[in-house]
């Protein structure tokens, strides 16, 4: 009979410990703590005592930095030492707005697909909960087909936009077109109009 008494008395006494050292282990709502906010001031001056690797490398000019050896030039003789960009210049930009132009087709051809995908599952729906739903999917599908369609027509606009740039700069379309061809980029398609 002391043997119950005896591991009772001790499972008691450790129940008591756990909850005055561990303060959670009883309780059902944790400590609140306060939250710090940081302000920008306090980032900076977390930034000047851990600077990264990044900040090291390249430091971010601040306007008191600016010393008199290199003083900005005034809008007249930005104006005046304002080149033309070059070629190389044209053609990059223009194969920029090619591969965009590229993207918004691709995703055009990816949204056509699902929408087929999604006609073929409606076609083959069994049950009304099916043809709902493949319905809902359907009518997403085309209003998305809408989006891909708006943006591949503003990554036309701004490929014609671009060339329509170079050819006040001084330069040809059909230069730069054939350059682009030449340094490994496809060509753009020239839009074909629908007859109405």
């Amino acid at each position: 009979m002391r043997k119950p008494m005896w591991f009772l008395t001790v499972f008691s006494l450790l129940s008591c410990f756990t909850l005055a050292v561990h303060p959670l282990a009883g309780s059902d709502h944790p400590s609140k703590k306060t939250r710090r906010v940081f302000t920008n001031d306090d980032l900076q001056k977390y930034r000047d005592k851990y600077p990264s690797d990044e900040s090291a490398a390249s430091p971010v000019a601040t306007p008191e930095a600016v010393t008199e050896a290199d003083p900005q030039p005034s809008g007249d003789q930005r104006e005046a030492g304002k080149e033309n960009p070059g070629k190389s210049y044209w053609i990059e930009k223009l194969r920029t707005a090619q591969a965009a132009v590229e993207k918004a087709e691709q995703h055009e051809a990816k949204v056509v697909m699902k929408l087929a995908k999604y006609q073929q599952k409606n076609l083959e729906a069994q049950t009304p909960f099916e043809r709902q739903t493949t319905e809902h999917q359907v009518a997403d599908m085309e209003k998305n087909l809408g989006y891909a369609r708006d943006d591949k027509k503003k990554a036309e606009k701004g490929r014609e936009e671009l060339l329509e740039q170079a050819a006040k700069a001084g330069f040809k379309p059909e230069d730069l077109l054939k350059e682009l061809s030449e340094r490994g980029a496809s060509p753009p398609r020239q839009p074909t109009e629908a007859k109405e």
